[in-house]
Parts: C-alpha cells; structure tokens; sequence
C-alpha cells in the first residue's frame, strides 16, 4: 500500500477457498456473509488472485487508499481484453485497444 485510508481500505482474502473444480459457493456466501472464520487480512501480499478470494473494505477519510498492484503473466504477447480491463480496473489504457484491435 503507497497511502493508507484514514480507517477502511484493509485488503482482505482467504487463500485457496476456490478451485478451477470448485468455486466453493457456500464457503464464499459465507466470508461475504461475514461469518466464515477464515478470512486474513494484510499490508503486502503476493498470491494467485484466481483461486483467492479477496476483497479491499470500503475506505473512509480525505485521502482515501492508494495501492500498486503488479501482475504477471508468462507470455509476453498476452494483453487483456479492453472489457476485461474496464471490468476489473475502471479505466483501459489505450495500448489495449491497440492490442487488441486486430484480435
């Protein structure tokens, strides 16, 4: 985390709740139920994002939360989809679209 909220804006996660066999519906209904025992929370955290569900609590205070987030991927030609990248991030850079444009 680059700046932390005034209260709020815990990164939150429950490694390995869900699998590409099991989404694991009930256990996930649960942590957003807040009921499921499991979940963890930290300032720094490295993990496959995929099979973790993870969530940020709502930030509260002037500044709000500022975070860098890095991902990997092992093909170097791989670019995301524009929709994807709206979807999970609220803006596309324009180096998608351009990617993209041919695909």
């Amino acid at each position: 985390m680059l700046r932390a909220a005034e209260s709020g804006g815990a990164f939150e996660y429950v490694p390995n709740i869900r699998s590409s066999d099991d989404e694991n519906y009930d256990a996930v209904r649960e942590v957003l139920d807040g009921t499921y025992g499991g979940v963890q929370a930290l300032d720094l955290q490295l993990f496959r994002g995929g099979n973790t569900l993870h969530r940020v609590t709502a930030p509260s205070g002037p500044t709000g939360r500022l975070s860098l987030l890095l991902s990997h991927v092992e093909n170097p030609d791989h670019i995301a989809t524009p929709e994807y990248v709206e979807r999970l991030w609220g803006e596309v850079h324009p180096l998608h679209r351009e990617r993209t444009s041919d695909v």
